[in-house]
């Protein structure tokens, strides 16, 4: 008979294992918080895998700053991150970057760029706190998602208010991001 210490340990490896490989729609990226390292992180301190190396996107600014999935950036007036997420299945009905951008969003623009890595699509989004913050001031976003076969990778912009400045200093940094190949 098994103890029950023992059989929630394999059931933790069994979601840890699913979590890193891949599956579902788990996303690596920078936080602004000092918690619990992210599954990148850990990742790295167990030493590197193919997952390590499918999810290890960079972006140089060019001010030499660099963006990776577990360190911001800042450029001008924009705070870059990195976002890395299992591609899974579309969600429903609907554009497939709406199961990529975070809640609370609403999509203000939508068109598809080419970057050096190929199609993107080029996201503004208007981002209202969740009403358990207390905060109504919303947070503005430009996303340059690429699809690939098993992860998705975004270029996440935050600034203060949407201008045609912006989207051209985004566009200016995309220029500098690595993805692996699949």
């Amino acid at each position: 008979m098994l103890r029950p210490s023992f059989a929630v340990w394999c059931l933790g490896l069994s979601v840890s294992t699913l979590l890193i490989s891949g599956c579902g729609t788990t996303t690596y990226r920078a936080s602004t918080a000092t918690s619990a390292p992210s599954p990148t992180a850990q990742a790295s301190q167990a030493g590197p895998s193919r997952t390590q190396a499918l999810i290890a996107t960079r972006l140089t600014l060019p001010n030499g700053v660099l963006v990776t999935p577990t360190r911001n950036g800042i450029w001008h007036h924009i705070t870059f991150s990195l976002a890395v997420q299992g591609s899974g299945s579309p969600p429903g009905t609907g554009p497939r970057y709406l199961g990529v951008i975070d809640n609370h969003s609403s999509v203000v623009q939508h068109s598809t760029v080419t970057l050096p890595m190929g199609q993107a699509d080029f996201v503004s989004v208007k981002m209202t706190p969740p009403a358990t913050t207390g905060s109504t001031t919303p947070t503005y976003q430009y996303w340059f998602i690429v699809y690939k076969s098993r992860y998705t990778y975004a270029i996440v912009g935050t600034v203060p208010a949407f201008t045609n400045h912006g989207a051209e200093e985004m566009l200016a940094a995309a220029k500098h991001w690595t993805i692996p190949a699949q």
